[in-house]
């Protein structure tokens, strides 16, 4: 519905999506500043992480943009009002890009890591609210292909069953390991050998 925005014949309602994905590019180059300067402000924000967590991220210059928000018609323009953002900043050595693999980036990285060898490896992103799932089969020419299969609904009416946060927390590890053997089993069923690895991204959000 959002993304319909963009091309909506009220003007009103295209400005808003406009100012929108304006607003979110803004605010992503402002996070990205915040990593890569790692200033005294933002390193008290994070007192988890390490010297090494800073010296990372100061070591990028390359950021891959995605995910499903990114997928549609305010990708390019969050993109670009990112840039536009880094560039004012002074950032001029970053160079943010939108990934051609839109909301399926997370299963894209996890077919980097599948075994050459294995024949099929199941892939599995577990987002906020939905499951995508793929396999990755790399052929007798040694090519590899990534193959989508549908995306299914995670969290379903876990919250109203749940009276505490432990008590969520344990249904939502049932839920994500009863998908875990549905998939393989789904995809053990389609295609032979399937390696015993599977590929996991968790949104911990």
């Amino acid at each position: 519905v959002f993304d319909s925005c963009f091309a909506s014949p009220s003007a009103a309602v295209r400005s808003a999506a406009q100012q929108i994905a304006d607003d979110y590019g803004r605010r992503l180059a402002l996070l990205i500043i915040s990593l890569i300067r790692a200033d005294h402000v933002a390193q008290l924000a994070r007192p988890s992480w390490s010297k090494a967590h800073w010296e990372l991220w100061q070591s990028i210059t390359t950021i891959h943009a995605g995910g499903g928000l990114l997928a549609g018609a305010m990708g390019p323009l969050a993109a670009a009002a990112a840039a536009e953002q880094l560039f004012r900043c002074g950032c001029h050595e970053v160079d943010l890009q939108l990934s051609p693999y839109g909301a399926h980036l997370p299963l894209a990285g996890l077919a980097r890591t599948a075994p050459a060898d294995a024949g099929a490896s199941l892939l599995l992103d577990f987002g906020q609210s939905y499951l995508k799932q793929a396999f990755v089969f790399t052929g007798p020419d040694f090519r590899t292909r990534l193959y989508l299969l549908p995306v299914r609904p995670l969290y379903h009416n876990l919250e109203s069953t749940q009276t505490s946060a432990r008590g969520l927390a344990i249904a939502v590890a049932d839920r994500i390991i009863e998908n875990v053997v549905h998939c393989y089993q789904l995809v053990a069923d389609m295609v032979w050998p399937i390696s015993p690895s599977i590929s996991l991204s968790l949104a911990c959000y």
